[in-house]
């Protein structure tokens, strides 16, 4: 039974740091994959990662968009993880798909890819000036 973290940023600009520190504090001695690449082109990190994980392990991400674009995309990964038996913990979510809660439809908790687009935007929007925010 192993513990993994899968940590993903989109650019080279960004950083994995703050993802892998959150997530290291809560899970403490795993091991940590990470990738710098736009989740629409392909993840051969996670794609290695998903191909070695066995019954009994966990999956640990800092958010369900970490693991795909689109619904489908996160809908097949959770389906492939949960028909092997291997858990997956989606920090912001707060979703352990090992739990009686997560084991629930996943189709009714995975509406987060287009969703979370929006969470970076909304404090921002608040911070330009006026005439130059969105929807004004």
């Amino acid at each position: 039974m192993a513990f993994y973290i899968y940590s993903r940023v989109s650019t080279y600009g960004q950083s994995t740091d703050a993802q892998v520190m959150a997530l290291t504090r809560k899970y403490p001695h795993v091991e940590v994959v990470t990738e710098t690449r736009s989740g629409a082109k392909a993840r051969p990190f996670l794609m290695t990662l998903l191909e070695q994980l066995r019954k009994g392990d966990t999956l640990i991400v800092a958010a369900l968009d970490r693991l795909g674009r689109k619904t489908t995309e996160i809908l097949a990964v959770i389906a492939d993880l949960q028909r092997r038996n291997v858990n997956l913990i989606c920090d912001r979510e707060g979703i352990d798909y090992g739990s009686p809660t997560g084991r629930l439809e996943p189709k009714s908790l995975c509406p987060w890819p287009k969703w979370s687009v929006t969470l970076p935007r909304e404090p921002v929007q608040g911070l330009l000036p006026r005439g130059r925010r969105a929807n004004e």
